[in-house]
């Protein structure tokens, strides 16, 4: 007999995260580039908010701000950058 104690409750899975990293403002339509790296993602099989987390960042039109953001507040943001 199972005992139902919560050493045998499932663990919560942990879907990998994606920093995406932009020179431009984020706006609220995606861009070209950010609709084909979704569509993109699609074709493989990842689901932005179900197989896979997307942290959005944009430094603003300053250069200088790409160190900021990549090293934000939860530590270093692994990312691609594209200028």
């Amino acid at each position: 007999m199972h005992g139902g104690g919560a050493a045998e409750a499932q663990q919560p899975t942990r879907i990998p995260r994606i920093g995406y990293l932009v020179l431009s403002p984020l706006s609220e339509a995606p861009s070209p580039e950010r609709a084909a790296f979704l569509d993109g993602l699609r074709e493989l099989g990842w689901v932005e908010g179900k197989t896979v987390a997307i942290e959005y960042r944009s430094a603003k039109w300053n250069p200088e701000l790409f160190t900021e953001e990549r090293t934000g507040r939860e530590g270093p943001f692994p990312c691609a950058v594209r200028r």
